[in-house]
């Protein structure tokens, strides 16, 4: 995680919160360093983690996900009913 420049994963959604069914994927908030927009950055990381399950994963910049902490209403449920799995 450190060479793609991670900063913090927090995992969030129903496996966070321990309510599993067949259906459930695994929701990830990815925060690192970048330019790249938005689209690649997940590209980089979809190639690199070539998941199997159903995977929804979103990535920030750290200034992105400062600013919507604040006041976007999703990414302030995700923090609070997630878990960092990874921080620097």
């Amino acid at each position: 995680m450190m060479k793609l420049g991670v900063e913090k994963i927090i995992l969030f959604g129903s496996l966070s919160s321990g309510n599993i069914h067949r259906s459930s994927d695994i929701d990830i908030i990815v925060i690192k360093k970048t330019q790249k927009r938005f689209l690649d950055r997940l590209e980089e990381f979809y190639q690199i983690l070539n998941p199997s399950v159903g995977f929804d994963l979103l990535i920030y910049s750290p200034q992105e996900f400062n600013a919507m902490k604040k006041n976007n209403q999703f990414i302030t449920s995700a923090l609070k009913s997630g878990k960092i799995i990874y921080e620097k």
